[in-house]
């Protein structure tokens, strides 16, 4: 991992936590750390972000940390230990005729249109607050506005989009921000197989760790990313990461 200069190390240490409802548990507030990307070349500190927890949406970095409540668990897979169990061979079977490319991250009306019916579906009562302009301008925000480093992969299936993902990249290690997919394909996992795509793709290329974003204990939409194992979490009151099962990762949130 590249070291960091001094100047950097002393901004993130000197972070301040900014504290807001929680979006998981309602009757809980939720401490953050915050800074915006646009205040450094952040593509060579990427990895040292990545691996002290952090995480981007749009161009704010932003790190959870609730001393009293430490269910956010930052998750990231070893990409030379990951072997697809059965299941994520099946998942992959079903998506023989789904093919990718990679590009610079661009919207369109046609992702517009399948982010909008991915939320009513799959965040149906968050999204119930907003109209569909609204959701696209969240989706303009969050996905959309990136730093140079950040691709986009878009996923088709009989020449039709399937999917997209946000991907941040470092030297060593990619993030996977954001992803979507056709709400209609659903049996077919999609979800699934675009991470384990990711996951090929960054064994191809070389890097060490793929980082997922926060698994949840009792959030669905949070929890399924401990069935990509070997995995490792990052234990925030130590700032370390360590092996985790899903066995110890259960027993870690008790």
């Amino acid at each position: 991992m590249k070291k960091i200069s001094t100047e950097f190390h002393r901004f993130i240490t000197q972070l301040k936590l900014y504290e807001s409802p929680c979006s998981y548990y309602k009757d809980r507030n939720a401490s953050q750390y915050i800074f915006s990307s646009e205040l450094y070349d952040l593509y060579p500190y990427h990895d040292y972000l990545f691996a002290s927890g952090f995480r981007r949406s749009g161009c704010y970095y932003y790190k959870s940390y609730c001393p009293e409540c430490l269910e956010c668990l930052s998750y990231r897979i070893d990409l030379a230990k990951f072997t697809p169990d059965k299941n994520q061979i099946r998942v992959s079977r079903k998506n023989r005729g789904v093919y990718y490319h990679i590009s610079e991250p661009a919207i369109s009306v046609q992702k517009e249109r399948m982010y909008v019916s991915y939320q009513r579906c799959r965040h149906k009562s968050h999204s119930a607050q907003y109209s569909d302009a609204q959701l696209i301008d969240v989706m303009s925000d969050q996905m959309y506005n990136n730093p140079p480093s950040t691709f986009e992969i878009e996923f088709y299936k009989n020449d039709a989009l399937y999917g997209f993902m946000i991907v941040d990249k470092g030297i060593e290690s990619v993030s996977a921000v954001y992803s979507v997919f056709d709400t209609n394909e659903i049996k077919h996992s999609p979800g699934k197989f675009m991470v384990l795509s990711l996951i090929d793709w960054g064994k191809e290329e070389g890097l060490k760790y793929l980082y997922l974003g926060y698994t949840i204990k009792g959030i669905d939409n949070m929890s399924y990313k401990k069935n990509y194992q070997p995995g490792e979490y990052l234990v925030a009151t130590a700032d370390q990461w360590q092996a985790a099962s899903e066995e110890h990762q259960e027993q870690t949130n008790e």
